[in-house]
């Protein structure tokens, strides 16, 4: 797999992993919801989605297209393209990146889940190109895990 057919396996992998982390995005709403016994019409919406509807996940494209770049400049080594290796090699770290790594802090921010809610159409919103971008800033800004904040920089003297 080179660098351009793993590119394409990140681009095919957009609906399956956004409405997995949608799905997420979801279930921790609704459990702070019923946590705090909060019903309404807002709740009542997104579990009607929940159980079967579609959701428009377009809006968050740029947001994915995002964690891919940064995860190709910031994590993917290009310099084993010219080895002749399986997809295994290059697939499992990203997904396991995704999934076990880069979700999971995305879900422990309130504001994230909101805007992710927000951006398509789960939640009321003022405008959608807002959401999305706080989701960009969010993506953009945060240290990727795994990896130490730019800031934290030092010679090793305290």
């Amino acid at each position: 797999m080179n660098l351009d057919q793993f590119v394409d396996h990140q681009r095919d992998m957009f609906r399956y992993a956004v409405s997995s982390l949608l799905r997420d995005c979801v279930q921790r709403f609704l459990s702070a919801a019923y946590l705090l016994e909060v019903s309404g019409e807002v709740t009542d919406g997104i579990e009607k989605s929940r159980k079967g509807g579609t959701t428009n996940l377009t809006p968050l494209r740029p947001v994915w297209q995002m964690v891919c770049i940064r995860y190709r400049e910031e994590q993917f080594s290009p310099q084993t393209d010219w080895l002749v290796g399986d997809e295994e090699q290059f697939v499992k770290p990203w997904s396991d990146f995704i999934y076990w790594r880069l979700f999971p802090v995305l879900l422990r921010s309130d504001r994230f889940v909101r805007n992710l809610l927000r951006a398509v159409g789960q939640l009321p919103c003022a405008s959608v190109a807002d959401a999305v971008a706080a989701l960009m800033i969010e993506v953009t800004e945060m240290t990727l895990p795994n990896q130490r904040p730019p800031y934290f920089e030092f010679d090793g003297d305290l």
